[in-house]
Formats: structure tokens, C-alpha cells, sequence
């Protein structure tokens, strides 16, 4: 982008300012992002807060009916969209994307990516372990256990307004 010149007192000056309202405003389709600003893009690939999802114990059973705890997580991009789930259950489990969700910064919305073997444990988000995912697109995002299919959850990723 050529950035405007002003002549001034046979100085001549830089629109800097210019320039930085125009970064704010203008966006970018790489990476299937091209709703989010350029100013506030690296603030959604890392946000402030964390919102925590508990796998409480016993959620492996199937007669239980609290196996994520909340159910639903609403998220704000850019405020609390990295997700953390807690495994608090005696059993091993993962965390699944009922869509195959891949998105553009994370990847694949996963546990058992190889991505995520470092804080997963082996592919399994193993009890007292902790699976984070940050998402960064708008949407609904459902999600299941494995393999404990009963064991369902939804993320609700908001804009930032």
C-alpha cells in the first residue's frame, strides 16, 4: 500500500497516522480470517482469559448426564476463546469435533492431534490433564468424547462486538 505524502513547511511528512487508521479497518482473507481486523487478529490467536470446561468424575459413565461442565461455552473472540478442558474423571477421554472442524490458526479441533500429545499424554486426554483450543472463527461448534460418544459438549464463538 503507497502511503500518502504531505508536503509541510518544505519538510515532507509521512501520513503515519493515516496509515494506522487504514491497518484497523482493513482485513485480510488469508487464512480464512477475513472477518477479523488486522488490529485485532493476534489478540484472537491470544486471548486474555481462558474459559474452562470441567470432564468432572464419573462423566465416563453413561449413565451420567454432567460429563462437561458447562455444556455449552460461549466464548468471546479475542476475550475468552481459548478453550481449556480439565479431565477430573479416573478415565481417559478425548475431546472430538463432531464436524471435523480444522480451524485456521488452531488446526484441527482434536485431542487426539499429534499437535497436542505434549499436554494430552498420549493421544488421550488422560485424568488430571488439560486439552487447550483456541478458536478463532465465529460459530457453533459441537463436540463429543471417545470413546464415550454420550459425553457431548457445544462451543459458541462469538465476534467481538
Amino acid at each position: 500500500m503507497k502511503i500518502p505524502v504531505i508536503l509541510v513547511a518544505g519538510g515532507i511528512v509521512m501520513a503515519i497516522a493515516l496509515a494506522a487508521v487504514f491497518s484497523t479497518i482493513l482485513t485480510d482473507s488469508r487464512n480464512g480470517v477475513s472477518d477479523i481486523p488486522l488490529s485485532v487478529r493476534g489478540q484472537v490467536a491470544s486471548p486474555l482469559q481462558t474459559s474452562t470446561v470441567i470432564i468432572p468424575d464419573g462423566a465416563s459413565n453413561p449413565y451420567r448426564q454432567l460429563n462437561f461442565e458447562p455444556k455449552i461455552v460461549r466464548v468471546i473472540l479475542g476475550i475468552n476463546n481459548t478453550v481449556s478442558w480439565v479431565n477430573q474423571d479416573s478415565v481417559a477421554t478425548n475431546v472430538v469435533s463432531d464436524t471435523n472442524y480444522v480451524d485456521p490458526v488452531s488446526g484441527p479441533f482434536d485431542s487426539r492431534n499429534p499437535a497436542y500429545l505434549s499436554t494430552t499424554g498420549n493421544g488421550f486426554l488422560n485424568p488430571s490433564k488439560t486439552f487447550n483450543f483456541t478458536f478463532t472463527q465465529p460459530g457453533t461448534f459441537g463436540y463429543h468424547g471417545v470413546p464415550h460418544p454420550w459425553m457431548q459438549g457445544t462451543v459458541i464463538a462469538m465476534p467481538l462486538q
